[in-house]
């Protein structure tokens, strides 16, 4: 009887260490799940961690999951992977940081994962979690929420208007004031009794012709000086007279332009283009001319500028006279005389 029992005893604890044996060598790894809190406000962001724990060397593939693991939870980022080796165990440690914007109960749906050793595999699916989301506060809700009010429209002010309305009244008078000004230096009038009309170009012709007799210019040995200031002098005063670019042409340019007026000449063309030969051969030293030769130049010059001058008649108010020339060609013909 007793060895029976025995017998019976033994046979227990043979099925039992077979069955233990069996058991640890199907053994891969083992998975559980938490979360960091079960209660959130809407928006919140937590932990949801699975631990995987198995025998050193297993390969694990993680499920490829979106923003999104369904059910309501966005996922944020991609997951933090951590294992720690002890032994022969490993422990490998996978953190989700994830968040819900609807309010209510949510459940972390399953997330399996492949275990493999040894030519043996296995699927770990972690007990499932619940989280819940408390709607937001009735201050802070949608029933305290209302639209951006438009800008207050306020009355224009005269200080918002008056630099305006300076530059325009600014702009009209420029305006204004260019327009006279044209219009005034197009009739040769004075401009706001400001702006003096051009000199007649007789006056300043004969104004230097006096200065070249005071300063006896023509008694000197210095006739290339002379020559020049004469020559200028009457240069000018084409250009003036008769719109000839005299100053920037040559002697023979000058007369050809000279015979498209030679009627205002009163035949001292003949005269004219002796006196600009000269002075060129003057001026290139090919001629030194006699004292009394160039007083006779210089007198010409006068009698051509009071010959081809343009009349001018000025009514004096005062008399209601009409005077030819005008006053000053007066004063300058008594100084050259």
């Amino acid at each position: 009887m007793m060895g029976n029992r025995l017998k019976i005893a033994l046979a227990f604890l043979l099925a039992g260490s077979f069955t233990n044996l069996f058991s640890q060598s199907d053994y891969i790894a083992s998975i559980k799940s938490k979360i960091d809190r079960d209660t959130i406000l809407v928006g919140d962001q937590f932990y949801y961690t699975l631990v995987v724990n198995g025998q050193k060397g297993v390969k694990l593939q993680f499920p490829q999951v979106s923003d999104s693991l369904g059910n309501g939870v966005e996922l944020i980022g991609k997951p933090k992977i951590d294992s720690i080796v002890t032994g022969n165990d490993v422990t490998i440690t996978l953190q989700y940081l994830i968040t819900a914007f609807d309010s209510g109960q949510h459940i972390v749906p399953d997330l399996p994962i492949v275990a493999s050793l040894n030519g043996r595999t296995d699927s770990l699916v972690a007990e499932r979690s619940t989280f819940f989301v408390n709607p937001v506060p009735k201050s802070c809700s949608q029933e305290d929420i209302y639209d951006i009010k438009p800008p207050i429209r306020e009355p224009i002010t005269i200080s918002e208007i008056a630099p305006w309305a300076g530059l325009v009244i600014a702009i009209v008078a420029l305006v204004g004031f260019l327009i006279m000004y044209l219009e005034s230096r197009k009739k040769n009038k004075p401009f706001l009794n400001i702006f003096k009309p051009a000199e007649p170009p007789h006056l300043v012709a004969l104004r230097e012709l006096n200065k070249i007799r005071e300063e006896k210019l023509w008694n000197t040995e210095n006739h290339k000086y002379y020559y020049t200031r004469l020559v200028d002098t009457l240069r000018i005063y084409l250009e003036g007279r008769f719109g000839i670019n005299a100053p920037e042409q040559t002697t023979s340019e000058i007369l050809s332009e000279v015979n498209r007026v030679d009627y205002a000449f009163n035949g001292l063309k003949d005269q004219l283009q002796d006196l600009l030969f000269i002075a060129d051969l003057v001026k290139f030293a090919k001629h030194t001319p006699l004292v009394a030769e160039n007083e006779i130049n210089l007198n010409f010059a006068i009698d051509f500028v009071n010959k081809t001058k343009l009349e001018e008649e000025v009514k004096v108010e005062s008399t209601n006279e009409v005077t030819t020339p005008v006053q000053e060609t007066i004063d300058e013909q008594k100084k050259l005389n």
